[in-house]
């Protein structure tokens, strides 16, 4: 598991993460006091959390986390997602739980 607070970057930013068959991945806002930020437009306390937990075989790939440039902290800059080791062909699917 990788832990790392996230940056406001000067350039795109991106992580990767290799794994095979990964049994979970997201973004976890772990600091919920208010106290912390004393914001009261974006509530960057109760900011949501995402956490993929995937279904059967996905197979070897890597979670990619990617921080984007941004003018201001009103702008969210942060996405991670999962992209496969083996590209799809054409007319070929791949399927996911």
């Amino acid at each position: 598991m990788a832990l790392a607070p996230l940056v406001n970057p000067d350039k795109v930013r991106v992580a990767s993460f290799a794994d095979e068959n990964p049994r979970g991945f997201g973004l976890l806002q772990r600091d919920r006091e208010f106290d912390h930020y004393q914001d009261l437009e974006a509530h960057y306390h109760a900011r949501p959390n995402v956490w993929v937990e995937p279904v059967g075989n996905w197979g070897a790939g890597a979670v990619r986390l990617v921080e984007i440039p941004t003018p201001d902290e009103t702008s969210d800059n942060i996405v991670a997602f999962l992209g496969a080791a083996t590209q799809a062909l054409a007319d070929e699917a791949f399927e996911f739980e």
